[in-house]
């Protein structure tokens, strides 16, 4: 009996299409890469996994990557995007693929998972960086045995793998998360656009995350009162149906005036504006600053790239605008408190009352009014 494969999930090029062949027939699943072509893939490849009687013993690990990255498209969305997750994921698995990709999926064991992660240890990740990557792999032969692509005790064995423990492996380590020196974030200023720049002071003001600015729209303020409340469209909790408000005091009021346009819906900080600032001062006065239609808004690496080239340029060493949201919270926890801090970061120990919500929101606009 010919062994059964796994349709894949290809590109039909002359068209732009998605395209699986089932039973030697072509499906066209919509616009290459799109969520409905994922989505339609997944369901298909569903219908056809339930239309063979016998389990699928005989899945590759390169093919096992693939459908799991492909379902991961589906699962780990947010506001109708895909989130960081995948990426995590695939760079996870690309180091399962450069170890193991053409053995069969039912023969990974604790010593190729072993294997697999001293190929991350010579690769010099980080020791949490790699126990997370292991924990992916391990996701991904749970939903495997699931889906019946390999049997349970497969996924059972891996599990019995323990991450690295701190200083008891070769792996490196990784310092402590400090807050930026002032000098460091003030030697910037010279070397980045005027929205990178206003970006990195609302961080300071605020203890936004780096994603929470980078997507602030006019429509997500509430503009009234002395202090005023920023909604974001998406936050790091938002799958856990947690509330984040972030509340915006006289100075950060200030530094977001002048992007507030008439366009409600337009991110505040655009990398258009950015890019025409720079080429008018490093180019000839008739220089056209150019930026692919797709970029309305920064991205997170765009934002981390701009400020590490201006640490180079400024010759300071490298910090990450992540960093900044610990500037804020050393701040207000010297002068306010630890509670204070924990509400104005959005963090959040065990489940509330709404009660004790509207005096979590009550304590961080005292304290933003006082801070600015």
């Amino acid at each position: 009996m010919a062994k059964k494969r796994v349709p894949k999930y290809a590109h039909h090029k002359p068209s732009g299409q998605a395209r699986v062949r089932i039973d030697g027939k072509d499906i066209y699943l919509g616009v290459y890469g799109s969520q409905e072509s994922h989505q339609r893939y997944s369901e298909l490849l569903g219908e056809w996994s339930r239309s063979n009687s016998e389990p699928i013993k005989d899945v590759k690990v390169r093919e096992l990557t693939h459908l799991y990255i492909e379902h991961c498209k589906i699962y780990y969305r947010k506001n109708g995007e895909v989130t960081g997750e995948v990426a995590n994921i695939k760079s996870a698995v690309r180091y399962l693929n450069q170890k193991f990709r053409n053995l069969l999926s039912k023969e990974i064991d604790t010593l190729k998972l072993e294997a697999v992660r001293e190929h991350m240890i010579e690769a010099d990740l980080a020791r949490k960086t790699i126990n997370c990557h292991i924990s992916r792999i391990k996701s991904m032969f749970k939903w495997a045995a699931n889906k019946k692509f390999i049997d349970k005790m497969v996924f059972l064995e891996l599990t019995t793998l323990e991450g690295l423990k701190e200083g008891r492996s070769m792996a490196r380590e990784t310092d402590a998360v400090i807050p930026v020196p002032e000098s460091y974030i003030a030697a910037v200023k010279e070397y980045v656009t005027s929205p990178i720049w206003t970006m990195i002071q609302l961080q300071m003001y605020t203890g936004m995350r780096p994603g929470e600015v980078l997507q602030m729209r006019a429509c997500d303020l509430v503009m009234s009162g002395d202090v005023w409340e920023y909604h974001p469209q998406s936050h790091k909790t938002q799958h856990k149906k947690k509330l984040r408000i972030v509340h915006l005091g006289k100075h950060a009021q200030e530094l977001i005036k002048p992007y507030l346009t008439t366009d409600l819906q337009a991110y505040l900080f655009s990398p258009l504006k950015g890019r025409a600032e720079y080429t008018s001062k490093n180019y000839r006065d008739d220089a056209k600053a150019f930026v692919r239609n797709d970029r309305r808004r920064y991205s997170s690496q765009g934002y981390y790239i701009a400020i590490k080239r201006a640490c180079e340029s400024a010759e300071v060493p490298h910090w990450s605008p992540n960093r900044l949201r610990h500037n804020f919270a050393t701040n207000v926890r010297r002068e306010h408190g630890i509670e204070a801090a924990r509400v104005l970061l959005g963090h959040s120990s065990a489940v509330t009352s709404e009660i004790y919500a509207e005096v979590d929101i009550e304590s961080a606009r005292a304290v933003i009014a006082k801070i600015g």
